[in-house]
């Protein structure tokens, strides 16, 4: 276990490619290996993308109290529709996966985020509340720090 302000961030179930890779050498999937390395246990744990996880790896984000770094522009357009709008039980942020394809605007990203996100709810479950502008505020500050495990990002009233 890491001390506190330390932790990992790794891209993860970007594309299919990857998932094929593992399988095939190790007979399970990314998260599946990374979770038998250990690699589940350091805290705070972001795993950029998630793309293609499956119910299985999703668990695990859950039971280990993961965080998916959502980078909404990339997922959607790139490597495809992004599951995360359809659970409410996964903790995530939003990043950008870098200035060379999209730039670094998080408010941006957010916009993306919010379309995709309603896109899938709305005509899958015809949820209409889930990714809220409160949601997606939340999300963009880490919520309040909790993805990463400190009081970063905190908004508060002066």
């Amino acid at each position: 276990m890491l001390g506190r302000g330390l932790g990992i961030t790794y891209h993860l179930g970007e594309y299919q490619g990857e998932v094929d890779h593992t399988l095939a050498k190790y007979g399970a999937r990314p998260l599946e290996v990374f979770d038998r390395l250990g690699l589940t246990l350091i805290r705070p744990t972001v795993i950029a993308h998630a793309v293609y996880l499956s119910s299985r790896e999703r668990a695990i984000v859950r039971d280990r109290g993961l965080g998916i770094a959502w980078c909404p522009t990339v997922d959607s357009l790139i490597m495809g529709q992004h599951w995360l709008p359809m659970f409410n039980d996964t903790l995530f942020g939003f990043g950008s996966d870098g200035g060379a394809f999209t730039g670094l605007d998080l408010l941006h990203e957010v916009k993306v985020a919010r379309a995709v996100g309603k896109a899938l709810t709305v005509s899958m479950t015809y949820d209409k509340s889930s990714f809220n502008s409160i949601t997606m505020l939340r999300a963009l500050t880490g919520w309040g720090g909790l993805l990463v495990g400190d009081s970063v990002g905190v908004l508060t009233r002066l």
